[in-house]
């Protein structure tokens, strides 16, 4: 792999590093690694590997947009901000804003969702946090 994907390698494990999946201790840096190793594993390039590693790093860890356009250019800095919620809205509303906003995104953040969404798939029938029922499973 490139220098680019190591850099953003290391700015998205320092950005994650202190946290955890939800109701488990796996480290939550497991998740952005496995988006893009999903990705990779389909011949996606080096962008989309690298937009992939860094797609919760704004809405999540707060890393500036403009830290990512800088280090990783304009392409990067626009994908990973399709594929990030406003957290300032309720969960309910930013689902909503997902699924009323999926189709306008380019396919490379398109991708990014779809690799997002098979991780957290398979980390609920992996490992899912002991508190959580079947039912919500």
């Amino acid at each position: 792999y490139s220098e680019r994907i190591q850099s953003a390698l290391e700015v998205s494990a320092q950005a994650h590093a202190p946290h955890f999946r939800k109701g488990s201790e796996v480290p939550y840096i497991t998740h952005p690694f496995h988006v893009a190793l999903i990705l990779m594993r389909y011949g996606f390039g080096e962008d989309v590997i690298i937009a992939a590693l860094l797609h919760d790093a704004i809405e999540d860890q707060e890393v500036p947009r403009e830290l990512i356009e800088r280090e990783f250019g304009k392409r990067v800095a626009e994908v990973v901000s399709q594929v990030t919620d406003d957290k300032a809205q309720p969960k309910e509303e930013r689902k909503k804003a997902q699924v009323k906003t999926a189709g306008k995104k380019t396919n490379d953040a398109k991708i990014i969702k779809l690799a997002d969404k098979t991780s957290n798939m398979r980390a609920i029938t992996f490992s899912p946090a002991p508190s959580w029922s079947v039912k919500r499973r």
